[in-house]
């Protein structure tokens, strides 16, 4: 790729960055013969700088190209414009620098990204973002200071383009980073319900309403996004019985002669409604996310007795009920709006909203 890069475009130099470990890596890579004639253009500072040092010298420059790593997240602090190339265990929408002008580049590999533990032998992931494409998007990034995916399919076989996912970071509707995917394939089940629950808890969490396209979706996401609503409904209804009996529990203790059984007995009842939702995931794995966001807000309850914790406990169960009525609207109008060709993700404020 630096060959190719070096090669067609011939007013651009570039500067090398690494750890002291990758030095001889660098030496090997720069080393070969195809690169000799190039090396005037070439500055190789692997292995011998401080940070301090290596931001002075990303001041010299324009661009970055390099993976999700320290040095990505310094590039785009002094302000350069960035790709970051995410592979293995990256979660590229997750910890990618964040910022204006700034890219980064996925596999669309059913196994990424993976955990460290993870055993891998093939590295499908690094096979799925092939060098024609990658030089190809580069040289946009760098030369026309854009990636066009109109202008990559000219350039670019589909069967290259399609394994890959190129999201574009800037400020959305509501002032804050977003990802933006800008190629024209189909979205993945997680990549779907990531941008739905995103809606969702902006609304629910800053009442902020933030528009997103409708994601392009196939028949079977469609289904899968169908199976997941059903999932949904049944953490509703037990939120909605965890509210039940939370609010029993109050009642109860507020009594003249509260009676401690039936205390013990509704205590039982929200325990079982706990020990439900934590089994929902087994079914439902995409909604581990909202259970464990809730678990933890059901292990901080706050009050100085019985009748706090208890009103905690249903604000909880309550806010939780709220999260699952916006995401049952969001996924309808997803799945029914995508099919007749809507643009935005939306919701009404009416009702649990």
């Amino acid at each position: 790729m630096l060959f190719k890069l070096l090669k067609e475009s011939p007013n651009i130099n570039v500067k090398v960055f690494g750890s002291p470990k990758e030095k001889e890596l660098a030496e090997q890579m720069l080393g070969t013969p195809s690169l000799k004639k190039y090396m005037d253009r070439v500055e190789n500072h692997v292995g011998s700088l401080t940070l301090e040092q290596v931001a002075e010298e990303f001041k010299k420059c324009s661009h970055f190209v390099g993976h999700d790593s320290a040095l990505g997240h310094l590039a785009k602090e002094v302000g350069l414009a960035s790709l970051t190339v995410s592979l293995g265990t990256v979660r590229p929408i997750e910890t990618a620098p964040y910022g204006i002008n700034t890219f980064v580049l996925s596999p669309k590999t059913k196994c990424f990204p993976c955990f460290p533990d993870t055993e891998c032998n093939f590295f499908q992931c690094h096979a799925d973002l092939s060098y024609q494409a990658v030089t190809e998007i580069i040289r946009g990034f760098v030369v026309d200071e854009d990636i066009n995916f109109e202008t990559l399919k000219g350039k670019v076989s589909p069967f290259h383009l399609d394994s890959l996912n190129i999201y574009r970071f800037g400020p959305s509707n509501t002032g804050w980073y977003a990802a933006e995917n800008i190629g024209d394939g189909e979205s993945s089940l997680n990549e779907s319900f990531r941008d739905i629950l995103k809606v969702a808890l902006t609304y629910k969490m800053e009442e902020i309403e933030e528009n997103l396209s409708f994601p392009k979706i196939s028949k079977s996401t469609s289904e899968q996004l169908s199976h997941l609503r059903g999932g949904i409904e049944q953490l509703y209804q037990l939120c909605e019985f965890g509210k039940k009996y939370s609010k029993d529990v109050i009642v109860e203790i507020s009594k003249d002669a509260p009676s401690i059984e039936r205390i013990k007995e509704l205590g039982d009842k929200v325990q079982e409604v706990d020990q439900l939702m934590d089994l929902l995931p087994k079914a439902y794995p995409l909604l581990r996310t909202i259970t464990d966001f809730y678990k933890v807000m059901k292990s901080n309850l706050y009050g100085e007795n019985i009748v706090d914790i208890g009103e905690s406990s249903y604000l909880v169960y309550n806010d939780n009920s709220v999260l699952c009525s916006l995401l049952y609207e969001l996924i309808g109008n997803t799945v029914s709006t995508t099919e007749s060709g809507s643009h935005n993700i939306g919701h009404t404020k009416e009702g649990n909203a």
